[in-house]
């Protein structure tokens, strides 16, 4: 069965710097009122909340007494009309030894400049316009694993964090790797990628994840610990 060394981090932060523009994300305000909000002062299409002035810390002054604010990040490449902008492919690898089966989970690992580390997670990505969740996620398995997998169920959309627009999908997967296809997997990773393909056994899966943490100084997402750790209790 096919095992990838434990990855050494070569990735080094050199720098972290304050930015206005970016061509991925921008910083946005979203100005609300609360269901039982009453305030003549509001109108539901207010245009002067860019003129409001703000303190020091950038909080704005001066707003009714039942508007509220919150602050977000868009990312810029994403089709705002469609549900979900992403995909994320939760892939169950099965192969035949002596007459039974055995389940492995396809699991992609990465440096992430956030958190200055390694992170294990699910294979995923920005859906392409026009490009269903599906087929997104099926081509971001192909892409970061080699592995060519058959739909199995989707999940409705996810919103991902309270902090941005990103939401997904989630998208089961099921991967033969006794098919010919998928016996000897190859990635096709963009230049700037840098993505090692693992498979680990279900049987103690989180064990097995914290183990290669411990070895590799890498980090487990939060949505792959969270979707390990609720099928364990």
């Amino acid at each position: 069965m096919r095992q990838n060394p434990v990855p050494t981090s070569s990735s080094v932060i050199l720098r972290k710097i304050s930015i206005e523009k970016s061509p991925w994300i921008k910083l946005e305000r979203i100005f609300y009122r609360d269901s039982s909000s009453n305030d003549d002062n509001f109108s539901d299409h207010c245009d002067h909340f860019e003129s409001f002035m703000c303190d020091e810390d950038g909080s704005p002054l001066n707003l009714g007494n039942n508007i509220k604010y919150w602050d977000i990040f868009s990312r810029n490449t994403v089709d705002p009309s469609v549900t979900s902008n992403s995909a994320t492919a939760l892939a169950f690898c099965y192969t035949r030894r002596s007459g039974d089966y055995i389940f492995y989970l396809s699991v992609v690992e990465q440096f992430r400049p956030s958190v200055n580390s390694k992170t294990l997670e699910f294979p995923s990505g920005i859906c392409d316009r026009d490009e269903s969740v599906t087929r997104c996620a099926l081509r971001e398995l192909k892409e970061e694993t080699g592995y060519t997998g058959e739909l199995l169920i989707n999940s409705p959309n996810l919103p991902t964090s309270v902090l941005g627009n990103d939401n997904t999908c989630l998208v089961t997967v099921m991967v033969n790797m006794d098919s010919e296809v998928n016996l000897n997997p190859v990635q096709s990773l963009e230049p700037t990628e840098n993505i090692t393909s693992h498979i680990f056994p279900l049987n103690n899966l989180l064990q097995n994840l914290k183990q290669h943490c411990n070895k590799s100084g890498s980090k487990i997402a939060d949505n792959l610990y969270r979707n390990i750790y609720s099928v364990k209790i």
